[in-house]
C-alpha cells in the first residue's frame, strides 16, 4: 500500500509567530513548535458609484487613492463636483490598506490596519453619572459582545430635561469584563491564540522563520480520495467492533461504519476514522449536517474521517487491512483537507514507523 520512506512535513501558520524549537530538536506530536497570535483584520466595502452618481466603470475617474495606498479614518477616497460649490465625496470609515477598486461593482475594498491588542478600560459609571452597581441596567452590549469603535457601550435614556448620556468605544473590541465596584468596562480587540503542533514525531530539519518548521520523520504516506475535517493525531487502532477504549485514537476499520456509530465513535474521544468507503448519508449522521466534496478541510468537524476509495459500502482489501494491521499502535497524522478542482488536494495520513 505504501513504502516505509522519509517524509518532510510543513508546519506553519499563515502570520508571524514566535517558533519555539530549533533545527536538530526531537519532537513529539504535541510538541508545540510555533505560536502567534492573529490579529483580525476587517474587510471594508465602500460603496462609491452610487454615492457620486457614477457608474461603475467610472469609479478610476474620481478616486484619489491607488491599490495598496494607505488610507485614514475620514481621509477622502473618491469625489466628484456637482455644482461650482458642492461636491460629493466619500471618506473612508477606517484606518487601513486600499485592497481593490472595484470597476465592476463601483466599490472601494479597504482592509483595516493591524490594530493594538493591549486592553482598554473605560469607567462607564464615571461617564455616565452613576454607581458602579448601576452599570448592567444600561449597558447596550453583554460580556464578550463586540462593540464598533464609537458605538454605544452603555446609555442611559432620555428623560424630561436632560440630553441621552452614552459611554462610547474608543476601539473596535469585545467587551472581555465588566467591574461593578469601579465601574469599569474592560474592551480588546478581537484576536485568536494560535499555538500549532507537531503532529508527528520526527527531528526539526528546518527553521521557517516566524512562520514554523519542517519536520523529518521515517514512515508511510497514503492518500485518500477525499477527507473531511482539518487534522487530527492520534494512536493508530485497528477495530472490527466499537470498543471503549477509544479516546485520542485514529480508528481504522476494515468495514464500512453506520452513520451512527461513526457517531459513537466520535462521542468516545477518537480524533480521526479511516474507511475504505463510505456512503453520503452516514456522513451526514457524523457531523450532523450536509457535506460538500468540492473543497473540504476547512471547518473543524471535530473529528476527522479520511476515505481511501470514496464514496460507497465496500469493504477494505485484505492487504490493505494487513498492512494497517501491522501498525496498530503506531503514531499516526490526518489531513482531511481535500481539493477536486484546480490545484488537486488530496488527503492524507502519515504513519510514523
Amino acid at each position: 500500500m505504501s513504502e516505509l520512506t522519509t517524509i518532510r512535513k510543513e508546519r506553519t501558520i499563515h502570520f508571524p509567530g514566535k517558533v519555539l524549537v530549533e533545527e536538530g530538536d526531537k519532537v513529539e506530536p504535541d510538541t508545540i513548535v510555533v505560536r502567534g497570535v492573529y490579529n483580525l483584520r476587517r474587510l471594508f466595502f465602500v460603496e462609491i458609484a452610487d454615492s457620486l452618481q457614477i457608474t461603475p466603470a467610472q469609479i478610476n475617474d474620481y478616486v484619489l487613492k491607488e491599490e495598496g495606498d494607505d488610507v485614514e479614518e475620514g481621509e477622502i477616497l473618491a469625489k466628484k463636483r456637482i455644482f461650482l460649490a458642492e461636491t460629493a465625496k466619500r471618506s473612508s470609515p477606517v484606518e487601513g490598506t486600499v485592497e481593490r477598486i472595484s470597476s465592476t461593482s463601483g466599490h472601494i475594498i479597504i482592509r483595516e490596519r493591524e490594530m493594538d491588542l493591549e486592553p482598554r478600560k473605560v469607567n462607564v459609571a464615571e461617564e455616565l453619572g452613576i454607581q458602579g452597581n448601576e452599570i448592567p441596567r444600561y449597558m447596550k452590549k453583554k460580556v464578550g459582545e463586540a462593540v464598533e469603535k464609537g458605538g454605544a457601550i452603555a446609555e442611559l435614556p432620555l428623560t424630561a430635561g436632560f440630553r441621552l448620556k452614552q459611554s462610547i468605544s474608543p476601539i473596535y473590541g469585545e467587551i472581555k469584563s465588566m467591574d461593578t465596584e469601579t465601574g469599569e468596562v474592560v474592551l480588546q480587540r478581537p484576536h485568536e491564540k494560535i499555538e500549532l503542533k507537531a503532529g508527528l514525531p520526527g527531528e526539526v530539519e528546518k527553521v521557517i522563520s516566524e512562520k514554523g518548521v519542517i519536520i523529518k520523520t521515517r514512515g508511510y504516506r497514503i492518500q485518500g480520495i477525499i477527507g473531511f475535517g482539518k487534522e487530527a493525531f492520534g494512536e493508530v487502532k485497528c477495530v472490527e467492533k466499537i470498543e471503549d477504549s477509544l479516546e485520542g485514537k485514529i480508528i481504522i476499520s476494515k468495514k464500512r461504519i453506520p452513520g451512527e456509530e461513526l457517531k459513537l465513535i466520535k462521542e468516545k474521544g477518537a480524533r480521526g476514522i479511516v474507511l475504505s468507503e463510505s456512503n453520503v448519508a452516514d456522513i451526514e449522521e457524523l457531523f450532523g449536517e450536509e457535506v460538500y466534496s468540492g473543497v473540504t478541510g476547512k471547518v473543524d468537524r471535530g473529528i476527522v474521517l479520511l476515505l481511501l476509495d470514496g464514496f460507497g459500502e465496500k469493504s477494505m482489501k485484505e492487504e490493505n487491512w494487513e498492512f494497517f494491521m501491522s501498525l496498530e499502535g503506531a503514531s499516526a497524522y490526518l489531513n482531511g483537507m481535500t481539493q477536486i478542482r484546480a490545484g488537486v488536494i488530496r488527503p492524507e495520513l502519515i504513519i510514523s514507523s
